[in-house]
C-alpha cells in the first residue's frame, strides 16, 4: 500500500513537470499580491457572463501607486473573442469604481513585468492596469464591474489603505 501511494504521488509531481514544483515555492510578492486579490463570476441566472479578478495594486505597492486608486484587473468574458476581443471595451459591460470612471486604462501583455508579478494568471482572460478617481488612503473603493443588459453586478470592496500595515 505503501509503495502504491509513494508511486502516485511521484507519478502527479513528474506528470506535472515544473508547475507543480512551482505552485509550491511563489515569491513572497507572489504571495502578497494574493493577498490583496479576489475573484468573482458574473452570472445571469445560471450562465456565467464574465470571470472578474481585481488585485488592488494601491494596496500591494503603497509608495508606487499609493496616490491613486490603480487596480490590475484580468478579465474573461463569455465570447469575448467573437466580439473581436474587446475585453475593457466591450459594450455590453461597464467597470467602475466609487461611481466614477476610469481615468487610465494600460493593457498588460505577457511581456509587461506587472503581468509576471501577478497571481493566477491565464490565457483566456485579458489584462488591465486601470486608475480611477478617488483618495485610496481614506476611501474604501469598491470596484463594480456590470452586465448594461441584464443589469447583473459584482462588486469588489478594499478597505483603505490606512488599515493595512506594510
Amino acid at each position: 500500500l505503501k509503495i502504491i501511494a509513494f508511486s502516485l504521488i511521484a507519478m502527479t509531481f513528474i506528470g506535472c513537470g515544473k508547475s507543480a514544483f512551482m505552485m509550491m515555492d511563489k515569491t513572497p510578492e507572489y504571495q502578497k499580491a494574493l493577498q490583496f486579490t479576489e475573484q468573482k463570476e458574473l452570472r445571469n441566472y445560471f450562465e456565467t457572463l464574465a470571470i472578474v479578478r481585481v488585485t488592488y495594486l494601491s494596496a500591494l505597492e503603497p509608495k508606487k501607486y499609493g496616490n491613486v486608486p490603480t487596480f490590475f484587473v484580468g478579465l474573461n468574458i463569455k465570447n469575448d473573442f467573437l466580439r473581436n476581443k474587446k475585453g475593457i471595451n466591450n459594450p455590453l459591460f461597464s467597470l467602475m469604481s466609487n461611481n466614477t470612471e476610469i481615468t487610465e486604462i494600460e493593457e498588460v501583455t505577457i511581456e509587461h513585468p506587472l503581468y509576471k508579478s501577478m497571481p493566477v494568471m491565464n490565457r483566456w482572460s485579458r489584462y488591465y492596469k486601470i486608475t480611477f478617481i478617488g483618495n485610496p488612503l481614506l476611501e474604501t473603493m469598491n470596484v463594480k464591474f456590470e452586465h448594461k443588459a441584464s443589469k447583473e453586478n459584482i462588486v469588489f470592496t478594499f478597505n483603505p489603505l490606512e488599515n493595512f500595515q506594510h
